[in-house]
């Protein structure tokens, strides 16, 4: 948790996400309940939302580039505190970028779960 914290504090992004003590609650009951909960289903939703949903229905009309900034700029919206904000648009712009190019979310999907396991997985044990 320290180095969590430290890097975080290098990055300018301020503490992890105050829900992080009842992930670990959550882990330390049923590990595949915490990888379920917090890790697919999020990312499921977030990426059917975010690039499936929203992002094709704003590209039929405002255009791609303009409906991956505005899709990205709700996707950070959704992200508790400015730093992790900032994070959320860039990465939202990278997923909604990859998702207008390949017409699809497979991708966007195995690298959203793969980054929130990254991210994740040190922060709880």
């Amino acid at each position: 948790m320290a180095t969590v914290l430290a890097r975080s504090a290098q990055l300018g992004l301020g503490e992890p996400l105050p829900e992080i003590a009842f992930h670990r609650r959550v882990v330390e009951q049923s590990a595949f309940a915490g990888f379920v909960f917090f890790l697919l289903v999020p990312v499921f939703l977030e990426e059917l939302l975010f690039r499936g949903v929203l992002l094709g229905w704003l590209r039929g009309r405002m255009g791609p580039a303009a409906a991956v900034l505005s899709s990205a700029l709700l996707f950070a919206g959704l992200h508790e505190g400015a730093g992790s904000r900032v994070l959320a648009f860039l990465i939202g712009i990278a997923l909604g970028s990859l998702a207008t190019r390949a017409h699809s979310i497979r991708e966007t999907l195995l690298i959203h779960l793969v980054y929130n396991v990254s991210v994740l997985a040190p922060v709880l044990g």
